[in-house]
């Protein structure tokens, strides 16, 4: 097991630890990404996509490397991802520590800000964690490009963590799919210019989203027979495409 902390302010500092703040920081891990992580915690399953597998990206880069890493790296881009394209940090991102944790197979990544929650000094949790408002956020790796875990204290998972500094992509599941397929009905781009100029077309909209929240599972010809059955403009007409692939 190894242990690595930064803090990342204008600049990346390393922290030389001692086996007490080891011991400290071990307790805020099992804290955040034990089993007993609590349930208001944001929680997405991200993946590294292919054409970001390269050296740039810091996953990707340990991953291929890590027998002798340098985690300094890892910690500089987290910086570069904080500040504007000026030089300057953003004011929406706080300062803190970026604290590495290798274990076995896994690499553990967690931003603290610098809140009265820990200890800037040794570590030491000062409160219960989960407590504070938006303080911290996780990524668990486990040398698989397509499991990414990310964990963030918000209502919303930070761009800059996952996007800027990890180069992760949003893993799909059906509820992104569902909102996907909603947001094409509303923006009127899911039918044909011909099913669209149909008197009916409002009918059409309607009978679409009851199938969509009808259905575990989208298929366009149960789609268009489920039209078919609340309204007989189709009887006559061609088969009309309908998602983007």
């Amino acid at each position: 097991m190894q242990f690595k902390v930064y803090e990342v302010t204008s600049e990346v500092k390393e922290r030389i630890l001692t086996s007490q703040q080891k011991q400290n920081i071990e307790i805020i891990f099992n804290d955040l990404i034990g089993e007993q992580v609590h349930t208001s915690h944001l929680k997405r399953m991200c993946i590294l996509p292919q054409n970001k597998q390269t050296n740039e990206a810091v996953l990707y880069d340990y991953n291929n490397n890590k027998d002798n890493y340098d985690f300094t790296k890892i910690a500089e881009k987290l910086l570069e991802s904080e500040l504007t394209k000026r030089g300057s940090r953003s004011k929406n991102i706080s300062e803190g520590f970026l604290f590495i944790k290798k274990e076995r197979e896994k690499l553990f990544l967690i931003k603290i800000e610098k809140t009265d929650i820990v200890d800037t000094e040794t570590f030491e949790k000062r409160n219960e964690l989960g407590t504070d408002k938006n303080y911290y956020k996780v990524c668990v790796f486990n040398n698989n490009y397509d499991n990414i875990v990310i964990i963030d204290k918000n209502k919303q998972v930070a761009k800059y963590w996952y996007s800027e500094f990890l180069d992760l992509e949003f893993q799909r599941n059906d509820e992104d799919n569902t909102f996907e397929l909603i947001e094409l009905i509303e923006n009127n781009q899911i039918f044909s210019d011909e099913i669209k100029q149909s008197d009916r077309y409002s009918e059409i909209i309607q009978c679409t989203k009851e199938y969509i929240f009808s259905n575990s599972e989208f298929d366009k010809s149960e789609l268009y027979s489920s039209i078919k059955k609340c309204t007989t403009c189709y009887e006559n007409s061609r088969p009309l495409l309908l998602i983007k692939k």
